[in-house]
């Protein structure tokens, strides 16, 4: 079983090593955990809320933020097709748009 590993392991693994360095990746960089002063110019001085932060690689540490996530109760990517896809003339098959939480402005 550990040939096979070896074997397949160049196949799944990025061949660019800057892929695989590793960052630090915060769970929720949601403005909630950003501190902006009010004062220009409007840069994130401070970021809040680390307990669930991992050290990952390069490639693994992206995805969604959750403002834009399709359902606030799903950890789906993207947003699910409606039931009748298949029927929609083509013109009409195309993603979902993505929700947006209402500004807090």
């Amino acid at each position: 079983m550990l040939n096979i590993c070896i074997e397949i392991a160049p196949l799944i693994a990025p061949r660019d090593a800057a892929l695989t360095l590793p960052v630090l990746k915060h769970p929720d960089p949601s403005l909630q955990n950003l501190i902006v002063p009010s004062e220009r110019p409007a840069i994130v001085r401070c970021a809040i809320d680390w307990q669930s932060a991992a050290i990952l690689p390069f490639i693994r540490s992206s995805g969604l933020p959750c403002a834009v996530r399709s359902s606030e109760d799903s950890n789906d990517l993207l947003p699910a097709w409606p039931d009748c896809f298949h029927e929609l003339p083509e013109g009409d098959k195309y993603p979902p748009p993505l929700r947006m939480p209402p500004s807090s402005s």
